[in-house]
């Protein structure tokens, strides 16, 4: 089975652009945290807002002639970011170059000195790393940062709970003014700012003086997917919230509208039920992302997807049972069905996969992680493999959390199993999701 689709005058970056608010528009809670004086710190659940308020703080500070920059770690947030400051009026053109990645502008690949004396080996670029920085051995080098201190009027860090915290003490010593945005429920990875309380105590120990602004109402997704998400992850519940939702959805239908579990899909007819799936009149019309648990590398990692030959070249182990929730597999497997789709893996899992990624791409149908998917949003997500969500952490629930809530109007879990026997789906009132079961037939609309 093969794939048509039409990618007429559709640019999903304009898209993007198109649904970034006008100031008039923010709520009074967003507001209130720009029009504050004082450096602002916003929290909240996900799809309320923080990031359109720190892209609107950037763009206020360059109409008042003040340098400010963005830091951020999400490459493909990063670049919607910087295409809706382009198409803000009255905004030049080199202002998206301000918005940058935390690690590839402040980060070195260290080079060491010893210390003879006292028998330690130190980094040449910040004396205080000993031996490895971090994991991947860079480690974060002060130079970089003290180029900020006397020409930036202020630094606004996006998702700050995924910051390493050596980063953002560098930080604190160099920059006079600091406004943050994060939210614990979607912190992505182990080791880094433990919690809201450390975050506050760090910069207050600095001296930053921030105010705190806690946004309530959730913009993005209806109250169907947030009742559901909230029931099996248990991450975002906040009693305002529901009620601003439930007011809602009074007045709008499509508010109402909840998750679609598919099960019993046997896992050698999955992509041609995907396929099927994204033929749907429903969804044609959508921007779609196929969000996977996790990443290339993770696989590679753990599960040995690649297999190495005689030559030393990695090949992909297809057969490998982790091999078919990569972003690799859905990739390859609906571009041979015809499907044009763009994909995210980082620069490593691209030399490992030899699948080419381009940053500026971003079609109709987008494959990536969880984590990449962080910060965006998507008409219609689809996450296949839904039963590996009992089997995962309590960091890998933040994940889920985080994926499921990057849906704007249709949530689709796809699983194997019969949906009464994912536990996570057995305490849940079966109302709050609709579910469709494989059939060994043709597929009308009415199925989806």
């Amino acid at each position: 089975m093969r794939l048509k689709q039409d990618q007429t005058n559709f640019n999903p970056k304009d898209e993007y652009a198109v649904s970034f608010p006008k100031f008039e528009w923010l709520s009074v809670q967003q507001r209130q945290a720009l029009n504050d004086n004082a450096p602002f710190y916003i929290t909240g659940p996900a799809g309320c807002g923080k990031s359109i308020v720190v892209l609107w703080k950037h763009i206020n500070n360059i109409k008042s002639n003040k340098k400010s920059v963005i830091l951020t770690y999400n490459v493909m947030l990063r670049e919607f970011m910087k295409h809706c400051v382009l198409k803000t009026e009255g905004i030049p053109a080199n202002s998206s170059h301000e918005i940058l990645s935390l690690y590839k502008e402040l980060r070195e690949k260290p080079y060491w000195k010893i210390d003879n004396e006292r028998n330690i080996k130190y980094c040449g670029y910040n004396p205080m790393c000993k031996n490895n920085p971090d994991q991947s051995g860079f480690c974060w080098c002060e130079s970089k940062f003290q180029k900020y201190h006397e020409n930036t009027y202020e630094i606004i860090i996006d998702e700050a709970q995924d910051f390493d915290v050596r980063a953002l003490e560098i930080l604190a010593r160099n920059i006079r003014y600091i406004c943050i945005s994060a939210d614990f429920d979607q912190q992505m990875y182990s080791g880094r700012i433990q919690n809201e309380n450390t975050l506050l105590n760090l910069l207050g120990y600095f001296g930053k003086q921030i105010n705190l602004h806690h946004l309530k109402e959730i913009f993005r997704y209806p109250l169907g997917i947030y009742n559901f998400v909230i029931s099996v992850v248990g991450k975002g519940r906040d009693r305002e919230t529901l009620e601003y939702l439930e007011a809602k959805a009074q007045n709008d239908s499509l508010n109402n509208r909840l998750p679609l579990i598919c099960d019993k899909i046997p896992e050698d007819r999955e992509i041609e039920y995907l396929i099927k799936l994204l033929d749907v009149q429903r969804y044609k019309g959508t921007n779609v992302a196929i969000l996977v648990p996790y990443s290339i590398r993770d696989r590679i990692k753990h599960n040995g997807i690649y297999q190495m030959d005689n030559n030393g070249n990695y090949i992909f182990n297809k057969q490998h049972k982790s091999a078919f929730c990569s972003v690799e597999y859905y990739v390859r497997e609906l571009k041979e069905r015809g499907a044009q789709c763009t994909f995210y893996i980082n620069e490593s899992d691209c030399k490992v996969t030899g699948l080419e990624y381009n940053e500026s791409d971003f079609s109709k149908l987008h494959i990536c992680s969880f984590k990449s998917a962080k910060g965006l949003e998507f008409d219609t997500v689809i996450i296949p493999k839904f039963e590996f969500i009992d089997v995962a952490s309590n960091n890998q629930l933040k994940e889920y959390y985080v994926a499921m809530t990057r849906a704007k109007i249709n949530l689709i879990l796809l699983t194997k199993l019969d949906a009464n026997d994912i536990i996570k789906l057995k305490n849940i009132d079966s109302r709050i999701y609709n579910k469709t079961t494989y059939k060994e037939k043709s597929y009308n609309e009415t199925d989806f």
